[in-house]
């Protein structure tokens, strides 16, 4: 530090101290400017796509699908389709009973048939075709079945209407889900719990889109349960 003449703090003579938070140096009566500095927080919002999960369905309808405690001629289980009060019956799922061995399904009381899977539906490599009558548009319409080979998850590939769709049951899972492309959960179905062998094997159905007809999984459940018997 120097003094002046006068015993005063000279302004000539002076040593830099850096005695601010802003580090700025400054000699004897000079003044000292505060800089202040503000950070600004930017917030950035990101989309992300998802998928639907249980917790965000909605039931659009539900069946119950039961099946017959007698089979036909070549082994197959009859079942009959109720809606939600399990009391009105709307369809039968059969076999044709000729040489032609395809899986029907009539509707209830008419007897009309309203589609049917091809004859190789209970092979053990399973590749259909399938049909299925519009009656709005007086066609039919047709796709494929497909099972994909898989160890821990059992997978069918269904193509309609030029989409594909998928039906998965993962490993120790009851239920059996049907897919779109987007990974969105179409519907559900599992056996219900029995209590005694000799009771009726009866399937919840849950649809929760529209996306497929109700035909297609009637279709699979019988072919599922078809597979289950004769593994």
């Amino acid at each position: 530090m120097a003094f002046g003449s006068q015993n005063a703090q000279s302004a000539q003579y002076c040593f830099t101290f850096y005695v601010s938070e802003t580090y700025q140096p400054v000699c004897p009566g000079e003044t000292c400017n505060t800089i202040v500095t503000t950070t600004t927080s930017v917030s950035t919002n990101t989309t992300s796509s998802t998928t639907n999960s249980n917790s965000d369905l909605s039931t659009l309808s539900k069946f119950l699908l039961i099946r017959d405690d007698t089979t036909d001629k070549n082994g197959l289980s009859r079942f009959s389709v109720l809606d939600s009060s399990e009391k009105q019956y709307l369809y039968r799922l059969k076999n044709s009973n000729d040489d032609s061995n395809l899986l029907l399904i009539v509707s209830y009381p008419s007897k009309d048939v309203l589609g049917y899977v091809g004859n190789e539906w209970r092979n053990e490599t399973l590749n259909v075709t399938f049909e299925i009558y519009n009656s709005t548009i007086n066609q039919w319409t047709n796709g494929t079945i497909k099972k994909l080979p898989n160890l821990f998850t059992e997978k069918y590939l269904i193509e309609w209407n030029s989409q594909n769709f998928m039906m998965k049951k993962k490993l120790f899972s009851i239920h059996h889900k049907f897919y779109d492309e987007c990974e969105n959960v179409l519907a559900q179905f599992r056996m219900r719990f029995r209590w005694f062998n000799w009771t009726l094997i009866k399937y919840n159905l849950e649809l929760f889109s529209d996306k497929l007809p109700e035909i297609i999984y009637f279709f699979l459940i019988a072919i599922v349960d078809n597979r289950n018997i004769f593994k």
